[in-house]
């Protein structure tokens, strides 16, 4: 870890031996010292548009108008920009000296952790906002109102790193967004947004799938405020898709606010789904109910229990319906005709469901 009060001495050494302004910007173009402590003069003076158009020219050295840049830059990767003031001619020697003393600073400190093993110890609980480490996630603070959602994006083995250039492609306008592989065929991606959850799942969801031709399935955990709360989304999002997987099978998108009541029976302890199933079907185990019947069933609670709507959706006539509805009543002892008895049902299958998960 680096310590800020360092590179503001170095700074500062450079303005008490050149009688030059300096000032470092770290390589995503944020401010990290300038001399004097003033934050004001850099800022004004270099963009952050002329900042990335330095970082994405490729070259060493850059001249503006009464000052220049230096490309601070080891182990093939830029990390930083040294900018001086006056000409390049003026400040070649002392520049580049004060470059090589940089370098030799984060060496000396191990050299700093990438963004995603940053995220990745935040989303696991390994680090705390306040540490100097995550400087680069707190950019653009007056931003920070907006929140944090942790999104967890679950596709084939081997698809990390191109699901990662897809959200790093979809989401280029927030710089503090970030992926990070999490497992075999899982990215986590954390992205402070508004209200905007829900639009931008699915933006994800059809962008890979669109461009990487692949199915994924996208778990959203509730807003968090502060890098702090990270790992509290994360497990949101994490449960969310083991929820999604148990439950919703026929979704793609799971919202850790909106998983119903199979968020509740998730967290049930066994011996109480035990013994509802017992209740309910007086057995130990849900009844084996052909696909047919268990289609028909659920296509008649998803229409709220209506005849006609479900027999129009299943091209059946009204008879060939209750005939089934009927033969589900003989192997379950439940009427899902009636309110109490379809709830009961839909509850116990989809505690069956879970029995199942948990054996696994």
């Amino acid at each position: 870890m680096i310590s800020e009060e360092l590179l503001q001495e170095c700074i500062d050494e450079y303005k008490a031996v050149c009688h030059r302004k300096a000032a470092l910007f770290d390589g995503n173009g944020e401010l990290l010292a300038a001399s004097g402590g003033d934050a004001s003069w850099p800022e004004s003076l270099l963009s952050m548009e002329k900042r990335e158009a330095f970082l994405a020219s490729g070259g060493e050295v850059w001249a503006g108008e009464g000052f220049c840049l230096f490309r601070i830059q080891w182990d093939g990767r830029t990390n930083g920009i040294f900018l001086a003031e006056g000409t390049i001619e003026e400040n070649r020697g002392a520049a580049l000296m004060t470059v090589g003393c940089l370098k030799r600073i984060y060496t000396a400190a191990g050299k700093r952790k990438g963004r995603k093993q940053i995220l990745k110890e935040l989303l696991e609980g390994k680090l705390t906002g306040e540490e100097e480490e995550c400087r680069s996630f707190n950019r653009f603070r007056k931003r920070g109102e907006d929140g944090w959602i942790v999104f967890l994006i679950e596709g084939n083995e081997g698809c990390e790193g191109d699901v990662e250039a897809v959200l790093s492609e979809l989401f280029a306008f927030e710089k503090r967004a970030e992926a990070v592989k999490i497992g075999e065929g899982l990215v986590a991606f954390a992205c402070p947004l508004p209200d905007q959850e829900e639009t931008a799942a699915l933006t994800i969801s059809d962008t890979i799938s669109g461009e990487l031709m692949i199915k994924v399935r996208v778990a959203v955990s509730r807003k968090v405020y502060g890098l702090d709360g990270l790992s509290k989304a994360f497990k949101e999002a994490f449960a969310a898709l083991e929820i999604g997987k148990i439950f919703y099978r026929d979704r793609q998108i799971h919202l850790f606010g909106s998983l119903g009541i199979g968020g509740l029976i998730y967290h049930l302890p066994v011996p109480v789904c035990e013994g509802f199933i017992r209740d309910i079907f007086g057995t130990d185990t849900i009844p084996e109910i052909d696909d047919e019947l268990l289609d028909t069933a659920y296509r008649f609670l998803a229409n709220n229990l209506n005849l006609s709507e479900t027999g129009r959706q299943l091209y059946i006539h009204r008879n060939t319906l209750v005939y089934r509805l009927e033969k589900i009543h003989k192997e379950t002892g439940l009427d899902i005709r009636s309110f109490d008895d379809a709830m009961a049902f839909k509850t116990g299958m989809m505690i069956g469901e879970y029995m199942k998960y948990k054996k696994q």
